[in-house]
């Protein structure tokens, strides 16, 4: 009798325990679903619709102070109530000057207070014109349209062809800021025309590019050294037509067989001249040509001084030079 007593007791007891447990259950799952209508309520305020599981969640038509926003993912997952977790991510948002830029991702977090959209792994935006990014991993504000990283990228778009390892981007503006180990191949009409450098800066609404640190500029008959570059340009035909390149320190000029150096240097590629300012040095074998400021036809390899007070010239002669 005492054996059946304890029986009866055990089974209250495990019947007590399943019952809680099936309680705390639906406790949180009930917790769950009021958690995710508010999340809905939280979107749909902003003018949206929002679809979330384990299977096919999808954000759509999103709009953020009047910018639209179209998330699709594989998988998303809470992880707070302002941030959402996305698997194998796609989509797409309206940009000034771009239209609509299309992005996607191996993941991604969408943080709605900060309408910040962070990317990571297999990360690329497009537009239907020429604007490519490629990256491991980037930050897409997209009430401020900014985008930045800090990943090796590749960039192209009608000014050229670009790699670097950090990037900042205004599409508001079109001001691209690169930073470290940068390369560049313009779409110019100066043929293998590039850049290197560990910053540069593309004002592409204003048709300027600024380089400097360890600069480099070279094309398929110069090659110049600065600390600094900014190249002047203007788009013909769907190229670059650069109109003038302003070498500020440090200045290293080689063409053919002749070295110039200098503090200043404009390059003016549509008239084949370069002048240079400021302790000039002109090399050609052991010829060696001083003075304050010079023009160098690059056409002719050629030569005229610049008049002037302080231009004083030394002249080091082995060999003819041509000179006007």
């Amino acid at each position: 009798m005492q054996a059946y007593i304890q029986l009866k007791k055990s089974k209250v007891a495990l019947r007590f325990i399943i019952a809680l447990i099936l309680l705390f259950i639906c406790v949180n799952f009930v917790v769950d679903f009021i958690k995710q209508q508010q999340l809905k309520r939280q979107f749909l305020t902003n003018g949206g619709e929002i679809t979330l599981g384990m299977n096919s969640p999808t954000l759509k038509n999103f709009t953020n102070n009047k910018r639209d926003l179209t998330i699709n993912a594989e998988r998303a997952l809470h992880l707070s109530e302002s941030e959402i977790f996305f698997r194998k991510i796609g989509g797409n948002s309206l940009a000034d000057n771009y239209g609509k830029l299309d992005f996607s991702a191996n993941s991604g977090i969408y943080l709605q207070e900060a309408k910040l959209l962070k990317l990571i792994e297999n990360v690329a935006l497009t537009n239907q014109a020429n604007f490519r990014l490629n990256t491991e991993q980037a930050e897409f504000a997209t009430e401020q349209n900014n985008i930045t990283g800090q990943n090796r990228i590749e960039f192209s778009d009608d000014l050229g062809d670009f790699t670097a390892q950090k990037f900042d981007f205004s599409l508001n503006d079109k001001i691209y800021n690169f930073t470290k180990d940068i390369e560049v191949k313009l779409n110019s009409s100066r043929a293998n025309a590039q850049i290197i450098a560990q910053n540069l800066t593309a004002y592409e609404q204003k048709n300027y590019l600024e380089a400097w640190q360890k600069a480099k500029y070279t094309d398929f008959e110069v090659t110049m050294f600065a600390e600094f570059f900014k190249l002047d340009y203007i788009e013909q035909a769907g190229q670059l037509v650069t109109e003038k390149i302003a070498a500020r320190d440090q200045v290293r000029i080689f063409h053919k067989d002749i070295k110039i150096t200098g503090v200043k240097a404009d390059f003016f590629p549509n008239l084949q001249e370069i002048i240079i300012t400021e302790n000039v040095v002109l090399t050609q074998g052991e010829n060696i040509i001083t003075g304050e400021s010079l023009i160098y036809d690059m056409q002719n390899s050629s030569f005229r001084i610049l008049k002037g007070d302080d231009n004083r010239v030394k002249l080091n002669f082995i060999e003819d030079v041509k000179s006007d």
